[in-house]
């Protein structure tokens, strides 16, 4: 019996694959972000796990497996009283109203009279994390979820392209999630 192994080209994964796999995160998720965080994760769990792939599926199926795996798990995550809290970082970044989202959540989360000190320390928190940024991040996130300027008004404001403007708010948004809660 002559069976030839398949071998995996993670080099190619992203020529190969990306849109496939993006088109059908989005079929199960809404926020843009969250469905490119969960490729990216997915790329970066079969690249550590490329040994473990035995050949008995082609490429595309074994790396959408781990995709479905990954959505399954955001949903778990997004589900308990612990991923909602780890959903306020995901919302950072798309959610238009920042501080009625803060409010919202530490309202369900804790008693009223509770409520004041915790989003007291929490905004407290979050203003310490926007100064560690480097400038131009921290204005675009200030700009953006604090004083809720439109992205357009942004780079106007600060003559950077719309382009621009998403790298900043992107490494904003990462270096804030990482940190906060």
């Amino acid at each position: 019996m002559n069976c030839k192994k398949i071998s995996l080209e993670p080099e190619k994964w992203i020529d190969r694959y990306y849109d496939y796999m993006i088109a059908f995160a989005r079929k199960r998720i809404t926020d843009p972000i969250i469905v490119e965080d969960i490729v990216q994760e997915t790329f970066y769990a079969a690249l550590k796990s490329q040994f473990r792939y035995n050949g008995s599926s082609k490429e595309r199926t074994w790396l959408t497996t781990i995709l479905k795996r990954k959505i399954i798990d955001n949903y778990r995550k997004t589900n308990s009283r612990a991923g909602r809290l780890e959903q306020l970082k995901t919302d950072i970044s798309g959610y238009e109203n920042f501080n009625l989202k803060i409010n919202m959540l530490l309202i369900s989360e804790c008693q009223q009279a509770d409520y004041n000190i915790r989003f007291k320390e929490l905004n407290k928190v979050l203003k310490m994390e926007i100064r560690k940024l480097p400038k131009k991040e921290s204005k675009v996130f200030t700009l953006k979820f604090v004083k809720e300027y439109d992205v357009d008004t942004i780079c106007k404001k600060l003559g950077i392209s719309r382009e621009y403007y998403w790298v900043l708010i992107h490494r904003a948004r990462k270096k804030i999630s990482n940190s906060i809660l």
